[in-house]
Formats: structure tokens, sequence, C-alpha cells
């Protein structure tokens, strides 16, 4: 079984998995994270990275080494007038077998999410010009 078939599986046998102690000792247990983990089922202390910015807009990412073969992503965007952003967690995260491929995955939810995000005329700008930084890497990842 999967990593994500193991915590669905946990979540669902959970009502409240987010503040079981018990479900969150099978979700450590299931992605192997003994000691990589803080109380809330966060990835801790990984590497940050922003990936994009133009004016008060930043594009960043977060990647986790859990171990050879098995890395976490997560990613954060911030204008003037909008953002979002999230740690990695056993709870929420899909493994990925380098740190490339995660890099990647992390950046084309950056560029869909972006997609997304209302701003005022002022921020479209800033905006604009970080999904266009963004699309250059996803077009070229061998360059990494």
């Amino acid at each position: 079984m999967t990593i994500p078939a193991q915590i669905d599986a946990i979540m669902d046998r959970y009502i409240d998995y987010w503040r079981s102690d018990e479900a969150l000792k099978e979700a450590i247990t299931a992605w192997g994270a003994e000691g990589h983990v803080n109380d809330c089922g966060v990835f801790a202390n990984y590497e940050r990275e922003i990936v994009a910015k133009q004016g008060r807009a930043v594009a960043e990412i977060g990647i986790y080494k859990l171990r050879d073969g098995v890395f976490v992503y997560c990613c954060g965007f911030t204008s003037a007038t909008a953002g979002f952003g999230y740690a990695p967690s056993v709870w929420a995260s899909t493994p990925h077998e380098t740190a490339n491929d995660a890099r990647l995955a992390a950046i084309t939810e950056l560029l869909e999410r972006i997609g997304k995000v209302e701003s005022e005329q002022s921020a479209r700008e800033d905006v604009r010009h970080v999904r266009r930084q963004l699309q250059r890497l996803v077009e070229q990842p061998t360059l990494f």
C-alpha cells in the first residue's frame, strides 16, 4: 500500500485525525518519519527557496528530504493583496523520488494556484511577472 493510501486509511479510521495522538503515531509510522515530524504532523526543518519574485510578489517552495527516495514539498505565495501557503505534513504531502521531482511539483502547483488568486490592478503586473518566471522553470526543468 502506498504512503498516501495508508494516510487516507488512517484519516478514515479517526474522525478527528488532526488532533489524535494515535492517528499521528500511525501516520509517522506510515511515512517512516520518526524524529522528523512535530506535534502537528509537520515535517520539521525543510529547506525553503524563493523561486520567483517581482515587486511585492514572492513565490516560495520548501523541500524536505525524509530519506533517500522520499521527498515532500510545500509552497507559498504572497503579493501586495493576496497570498497562500502551507507547510509539508504527514496528512497532506505526496512522496516524490527526487528533490527535483518535488521541486517541479511545487512549482507546478504554484502556477495552478497563482492563476486563481484575485488581486488588485496595482499587484497584477507583479503576479504576471512571477507566473512568467515560474513557467520558465517548468519549461526547462533540466537546468536545475
